[in-house]
């Protein structure tokens, strides 16, 4: 019985963190650290130390959200985005919420190691990031309910973390981290916005105004489909400006990928296309980032 209760435990905590969402917080960083490694800086210890922080920032914010989208009446046990653990009544809200200030906690004296290896100023957006990490939800007005916080999620998910990223192991700013990390940010953002698509219904009844809302689903996806052709034709351009290397056109074996997460907006709502529509939009941005930071790294040698 005892095992049995501690691995019903294990397998809350594993829904409430929702693993699928981490390739947001692990691609940023593989970027930035691909181009510090370019310039041969090789800080595995800055590194490591910014993976885990970033990790921790996202599994933090994971936490705020099952808790406040319950309590905000966005969520409730019919909710398909959500893990349910918690309008399911199998945690309190107040553990999870613990559970999320305690990743918060653990990630302050890594972005102290991380502001001395790349400056103060990393300590200071590093800040930034976790008050957006809880106000994303939390708090008297939740970005998340309001319009653009799809492309809100792709600035902290993308060129902010790749830009920390290579400065902790370089310990300098870089304006070709961020033009570099434009793409990535891009399709973070593209993810956000293709849950908010299918969770329209459930978002209007709670309150939220997200962009989706505003715009409806037909513009919805034709603006989704922008974000996603600007991401590829972002990199190309890289390639041009020599910015990168042309290695990092592998990320274009990604375009049937893209095509499958697209298509299924453009046509009648269904909870259930659109459920594979959104795993298809994670599964997008993890295999792009993957074969943009090969390019990166093969490019680089």
């Amino acid at each position: 019985m005892g095992v049995q209760i501690k691995a019903t435990r294990v397998f809350i905590a594993y829904r409430l963190t929702r693993p699928h969402t981490l390739t947001g917080a692990v691609q940023p960083v593989l970027i930035g650290s691909a181009l510090a490694w370019q310039q041969d800086r090789h800080r595995f210890a800055a590194f490591l130390a910014m993976m885990i922080a970033s990790l921790l920032i996202q599994i933090a914010t994971n936490l705020f959200n099952e808790v406040y989208d319950v309590r905000n009446g966005v969520d409730t046990t019919e909710s398909r985005g959500a893990s349910g653990a918690v309008a399911q009544g199998e945690i309190a809200g107040q553990r999870v919420l613990a559970a999320g200030l305690g990743c918060l906690l653990a990630a302050v004296p890594l972005g102290v190691y991380l502001s001395v290896c790349g400056g103060w100023w990393i300590a200071a957006v590093g800040l930034l990031s976790m008050a957006v990490g809880y106000l994303y939800t939390g708090g008297p007005y939740p970005l998340a309910y309001r319009p653009f916080g799809e492309l809100l999620s792709g600035l902290f998910m993308g060129p902010v973390i790749v830009v920390l990223a290579y400065a902790a192991q370089t310990g300098a700013f870089s304006w070709r981290a961020l033009a570099v990390s434009i793409p990535i940010g891009l399709l973070l953002a593209v993810v956000v916005f293709s849950n908010n698509i299918r969770d329209m219904e459930q978002d209007r009844r709670g309150g939220r105004t997200t962009l989706p809302l505003l715009l409806g689903r037909r513009r919805s996806a034709w603006l989704m489909n922008f974000l996603v052709a600007a991401a590829y034709l972002w990199s190309v351009g890289l390639v041009g400006w020599h910015l990168v290397p042309p290695w990092t056109l592998l990320a274009l074996l990604s375009v049937p990928v893209a095509v499958r997460t697209i298509h299924p907006f453009f046509h009648a709502a269904c909870l259930q296309a659109d459920d594979e529509a959104m795993r298809r939009s994670t599964a997008l941005h993890a295999c792009f980032g993957l074969l943009y930071f090969c390019g990166l790294c093969v490019g680089g040698e």
